[in-house]
């Protein structure tokens, strides 16, 4: 990153910070878990990872009419680090699938939801793909902030899946940590607070008799959760795929626990209400194209090498390598288990990191007039 937009970076991040201490909504979350230590909390403005703007690809296709002339719609799109979940992302600028519906996207990284929800709500980032979170929950209780787009995501029922939680080969080896009530009283790596990974640790924690007061829970972003656990710094993590993967590939981790968070609602898209009322239309064909290219690839995509390719370009992980990745499972209607995100929201609440009582009016969120424009589209 050069000094220009490293200044831009910490600018964006000042602006955030303060806004979030104004919004009495989020101050609760952002003292997050007392036990949590925060290794990491960066956000990378967007701009980090941008992609130049694209020609449409030879052969490319489209979901949405592509709208000729004018100005493109700028869209800004926020995620948790550049991971397997967004391949959507990468697949719609490389192929040219935004362009030839009118619409530039850049991508914006973040360490996690925590960070993530602030910028969709002040309207820094468009929108984003996010996780269930107290961050969110909090937030959305202003509903004139955030317009929820459906699900992108929930953990498979059955089979390896991208929640399981990961420990140390060398502390698995030694028999430091053999079962889940050998974390009891260590340290264990999340991206965050406050967001899926923890409810992911739980539920996980929960199978072998442990709360989540029983560990040591320690904030480190997802791409600098390799290096804590070769040097020791924790003994387990959850850490998205693929990194989750590559780390079982070389060695340096196992698997200690997997489906425990079976048929759970993980991953879904969120957009700044202002904007989405200001650009339905690009929104909408933004939505069916990442509808069309979730679609491909649960057919098959992941296996197609141009594929791994453009993913491996933004996550540095071997194409050979993703195609063995677990990966979560889609409704080709987006539609999200309102009882799953239940479940989360009253964790957080017994957690005492919600600002509110009650249950969030979660069907009044979720723009189903968008939602059904998409999916006629396709």
């Amino acid at each position: 990153m050069n000094v220009s937009s490293r200044q831009e970076s910490n600018c964006a991040l000042k602006s955030l910070l303060l806004i979030i201490l104004i919004l009495s909504g989020m101050l609760l979350v952002a003292c997050g878990d007392s036990t949590a230590t925060t290794v990491s909390s960066t956000i990378t403005a967007s701009g980090a990872v941008t992609a130049a703007k694209n020609t449409v690809a030879s052969g490319a296709t489209t979901t949405a009419a592509a709208t000729s002339g004018g100005a493109k719609t700028k869209i800004i799109y926020a995620t948790s680090g550049a991971n397997a979940e967004s391949a959507p992302l990468y697949l719609g600028i490389e192929k040219g699938y935004f362009a030839a519906n009118n619409l530039e996207v850049e991508i914006a990284l973040t360490n996690g939801t925590a960070d993530l929800i602030p910028l969709v709500a002040t309207g820094q980032a468009s929108g984003g793909g996010s996780t269930w979170g107290a961050t969110f929950f909090n937030a959305s209780k202003n509903k004139s902030t955030i317009s929820i787009l459906g699900s992108l995501g929930q953990v498979p029922s059955s089979g390896q899946t991208p929640a399981r939680i990961i420990v140390s080969k060398a502390a698995y080896d030694s028999g430091q940590v053999k079962k889940v009530a050998d974390l009891k009283g260590k340290k264990v790596a999340i991206p965050g607070p406050g967001a899926f990974a923890e409810y992911s640790f739980y539920l996980a924690l929960k199978t072998g008799g442990l709360s989540i007061k029983d560990v040591e829970l320690v904030n480190i972003p997802f791409p600098q959760q390799a290096a804590a656990i070769k040097t020791g710094s924790v003994v387990a993590a959850f850490a998205s795929e693929p990194i989750s993967t590559q780390l079982e590939a070389d060695g340096t981790a196992v698997t200690l626990v997997d489906g425990h968070a079976g048929g759970t609602e993980l991953t879904f898209m969120i957009f700044n209400t202002d904007f989405l009322n200001k650009n339905t239309d690009a929104v909408t064909r933004f939505l069916s194209v990442y509808i069309k290219i979730l679609r491909e690839l649960d057919a098959g995509g992941w296996k197609d090498p141009e594929v791994q390719k453009i993913v491996e370009k933004y996550t540095k992980v071997p194409g050979a390598l993703l195609s063995k990745i677990a990966l979560s499972v889609h409704n080709s209607n987006v539609e999200i288990n309102i009882n799953s995100v239940r479940a989360q929201e009253a964790y957080f609440r017994e957690r005492g990191v919600l600002s509110y009582t009650g249950d969030l009016d979660l069907e009044s969120l979720i723009r189903k007039d968008i939602i059904q424009k998409a999916l006629q589209s396709l």
